[in-house]
């Protein structure tokens, strides 16, 4: 069976990216004062983490601290970070069928409860733009049909993949913030509606 071809200088653009995003991007999930433990499973570390990577599409694990629990509660996370200059874009791609292996890819296996999408320059150690999208609701919506979306794309990597504009998540109630320092560095989050985010009412579907 082939495999999708890995990609040594990308796996390290990615690592740094991680590593800015936990200061830049993660603390606007949460209270400023919250503390945030990040486990990595996508390293094949262990049968769990091999799970959650490869059958779940599940890159970060956080361990969120709640001091009134006396304990920590887990959020899944997928991660995916581009260069710069595919900014004009303004829009999130998600495969839909690995030709390379045969098999189903993102869209059919995806569990992460977040996905964290965004530009990273790595000159400046600086993540400038990203995301985060609500999974849950936005498959509900795919599967109600209710999302614009474009789904006839082809990687190099023979992958065939969706993608669906930044605008349009905000449309459907997905997008839970938008930061971006291009714009204002002192108060980066343009969009935020993580009180918004609920299930839609039966008279929608």
């Amino acid at each position: 069976m082939s495999r999708t071809r890995f990609d040594e200088s990308n796996k390290n653009f990615t690592e740094r990216a991680h590593s800015a995003a936990r200061e830049q991007v993660y603390p606007h999930l949460f209270k400023s004062d919250t503390e945030i433990e990040f486990e990595s499973v996508d390293r094949g570390g262990s049968d769990v983490h091999d799970v959650l990577d490869q059958q779940l599409g599940v890159d970060l694990r956080l361990h969120v601290s709640v001091e009134r629990l006396g304990q920590s509660v887990p959020m899944h996370v997928q991660e995916r970070f581009r260069r710069p200059k595919y900014r004009d874009y303004q829009d999130v791609t998600i495969t839909k069928f690995n030709n390379a292996s045969g098999e189903e890819s993102e869209i059919s296996k995806i569990a992460a409860q977040w996905l964290i999408y965004g530009y990273f320059e790595d000159a400046l150690g600086e993540v400038q733009e990203a995301i985060c999208v609500n999974i849950p609701v936005l498959l509900r919506r795919i599967a109600a049909n209710r999302v614009n979306y474009d789904d006839n794309n082809h990687n190099d990597k023979q992958q065939d993949f969706i993608n669906i504009s930044f605008d349009e998540l905000d449309r459907i109630g997905a997008l839970a913030f938008h930061l971006d320092r291009t714009k204002s560095a002192k108060a980066p989050v343009t969009v935020d509606r993580r009180e918004k985010i609920t299930a839609w009412t039966i008279s929608e579907i």
